[in-house]
């Protein structure tokens, strides 16, 4: 019996890195609620998460896979504590990728 789950590890292990994955993400922010100021200071989040896992070399591999994701980020509030503001948000990741 031990060796059977040995066997199913190795198999496991195996297939894991037998193909790459590299992740293309698409991210959308959604922040039309916070004032103007807050909207105007997150215009640009998405592109830096999207730059962020795209550009980040997950594997190094030249057998690679591409696994489509999207991210959906969905900030409720803003509070400002001093000289930082905590953002309160949601995320919502999905693939349709195997």
């Amino acid at each position: 019996m031990k060796s059977f789950f040995i066997g199913i590890l190795i198999v496991f292990t195996f297939a894991v890195f037998a193909h790459s994955q590299v992740l293309k993400a698409s991210v959308t922010v959604q922040y039309g609620h916070l004032p103007t100021e807050e909207q105007n200071a997150l215009s640009t989040f998405a592109e830096k998460i999207e730059q962020y896992f795209n550009g980040y070399d997950w594997v190094d591999d030249e057998f690679e896979y591409d696994v489509d994701c999207n991210i959906q980020v969905i900030v409720e509030t803003v509070q400002k504590k001093t000289a930082e503001k905590i953002y309160k948000t949601q995320f919502l990741i999905s693939s349709i990728s195997g």
